[in-house]
């Protein structure tokens, strides 16, 4: 006898990022390698701003996902980089201003909760420190987001 069955595992995530890998805000698109959760692709889209420049950013990394109950509840682990370009003006130079433009890459490595819900939600509370070339910032990131 075979019986065939449909797997009611989602494998894609949707998000808005508050902190975290976007560093500001982002949006972000995260797709599972297999059906049940473990290893997982993302990347995205965000900005921050300050001291007169606007940076668009480009979060990509991957994680694991270690199933703590049910497929509900897992510890969520993963390595990310971010790319950030900024454009504006520059004030602090003494001939006056001057057009801006600066690239950064940023490591962003994560450890949080991630939760999924019944209606198929999830969101996710981490612990995202931001490491490049001008310093370390601790920071704490807040998923919200839908699975499909």
């Amino acid at each position: 006898m075979t019986v065939f069955g449909q797997n009611s595992s989602r494998k894609n995530d949707l998000y808005f990022e508050f902190l975290g890998n976007g560093i500001w805000s982002s949006i972000s698109y995260e797709r599972q390698l297999k059906n049940e959760p473990g290893w997982g692709l993302r990347v995205g889209v965000g900005y921050f701003s300050g001291d007169d420049k606007f940076r668009i950013t480009v979060p990509v990394g991957v994680n694991y996902l270690f199933n703590l109950r049910n497929n509900k509840s897992f510890l969520d682990a993963g390595m990310g980089g971010t790319w950030s370009g900024a454009a504006g003006l520059k004030k602090d130079l003494p001939t006056g201003e001057r057009d801006y433009d600066e690239r950064i890459w940023s490591l962003v490595p994560s450890i949080g909760y991630r939760r999924h819900t019944k209606g198929n939600f999830m969101w996710r509370g981490s612990f995202t420190p931001l490491i490049n070339k001008y310093r370390f910032i601790p920071s704490l990131g807040f998923s919200l987001g839908k699975r499909f």
